[in-house]
């Protein structure tokens, strides 16, 4: 009970007993009112090192970070240093009650930088350099994320990614993608999965596209390292039946128990003609090998397997990318170096055959287009 006395609040408490009568009385009620101190359960507070924290209940939620200049310092020493994974292991001070990793805190109130930092921003400019079919560049910020082809064992390198192994039983009823895939990291790292696929894709059909011998042979080796990637396809038993049941039989708890153990076996891998070895483990295993409603097919996964089927088979038969008859010569043929040194020539003098010029060449493009330069002037010099 509550009482407001001026402008303060009193909390008083009441506890009723019965005393046993006596032999000649009736029993009697009796009343205790005792005044006891209100417990917070919501309140912000603050630590001795500073480190500021949000308590409700059981939940505590930090709400500042102390490694600011920390991160600051890195930043200067390069993008390799801010964005690795040690980075992501600045300590922070504790906060009482909570039994989280003092380390950088990825679910506190400062975790969006966190992502923007970690992920988001390394899978923006990723997906910008795989739209401008700049593979080399685009795998490189990939592998600010994902790198199964480092020294170490660990392939994530963004700590949320690496530390989450399984997907979630539930998931969070949200329509915001993010923050369901923030809930269950699983999502982020099919995410950057798919997007290695579709670089390394990307980099077989553009040595696909150059037609010539030594061009064919690279994009197989692309296709083969995406076929390696991902494994084998998924199987599904093809002597699953449909016996059209009702919705009742479906809906009956021993059926959905069935279903259950099904897709538990499934997930361990044992299929139709294991089953009849498990009919003495009792009725639900016995019908653990088919089920009515089968884990949803990912659609997009599943395209990665038919491209590179189709890919490998046009390779094999010697046709284009789109499905043409090719005719390749046993030799690309050479460049005229002579036709190249007129070129060169008439661009100095500013012919009509003179060289394509660049005009207004982005910063970002120099040092590609350097590269390049260097490349072509030092194929001129070996016919000179």
């Amino acid at each position: 009970m509550t009482l407001k006395v001026g402008a303060a609040e009193r909390h008083w408490q009441i506890q009723l007993y019965k005393q046993p009568g006596s032999e000649t009385g009736p029993a009697e009620w009796v009343a205790k009112l005792a005044e006891v101190t209100p417990v917070k359960t919501t309140f912000i507070g603050e630590t001795a090192e500073g480190a500021q924290y949000f308590q409700r209940g059981a939940w505590v939620t930090r709400l500042n970070t102390l490694f600011a200049r920390q991160l600051t310092e890195r930043a200067v020493r390069g993008i390799d240093t801010i964005l690795s994974y040690d980075t992501q292991q600045i300590k922070e001070p504790s906060i009482p009650g909570s039994q989280d990793d003092p380390r950088m805190d990825f679910g506190g109130a400062n975790a969006l930088y966190f992502w923007e930092l970690f992920y988001y921003m390394p899978m923006m400019v990723m997906q910008r350099f795989l739209q401008e079919e700049r593979f080399d560049l685009a795998e490189q910020w990939l592998k600010y994320i994902f790198n199964p082809t480092g020294s170490t064992p660990r392939m994530w390198n963004v700590r949320p990614l690496e530390e989450d192994t399984s997907w979630n039983e539930a998931p969070l009823e949200s329509l915001d993608p993010d923050a369901v895939a923030q809930n269950d990291p699983m999502h982020y790292k099919l995410n950057a999965f798919m997007r290695l696929l579709d670089i390394t894709l990307g980099r077989g059909d553009a040595a696909y596209r150059k037609l010539e011998r030594d061009t064919l042979s690279e994009a197989k080796v692309w296709y083969q390292r995406a076929l390696r990637l991902l494994g084998d396809e998924p199987w599904i038993d093809p002597s699953t039946d449909w016996d059209d049941p009702q919705l009742g039989e479906v809906a009956a708890q021993q059926v959905l128990d069935d279903r259950l153990d099904a897709l538990a076996m499934m997930a361990e891998g044992i299929r139709a003609e294991d089953v009849a070895k498990l009919r003495a483990m009792g009725p639900s295993r016995a019908v653990a090998g088919r089920t009515l409603f089968l884990p949803e097919a990912n659609r997009m996964l599943l395209d990665y397997w038919e491209a590179l089927r189709i890919r490998l088979y046009n390779l094999r038969h010697n046709l284009t990318l789109d499905g043409q008859p090719l005719n390749l010569p046993l030799y690309a043929a050479p460049a005229d170096p002579k036709a190249l040194w007129a070129d060169a020539v008439a661009a100095e003098a500013g012919g009509a055959n003179a060289l394509p010029t660049i005009d207004n060449v982005p910063a970002l493009r120099f040092i590609p287009l350097m590269e390049g330069a260097r490349t072509m002037s030092h194929h001129i010099l070996l016919f000179c």
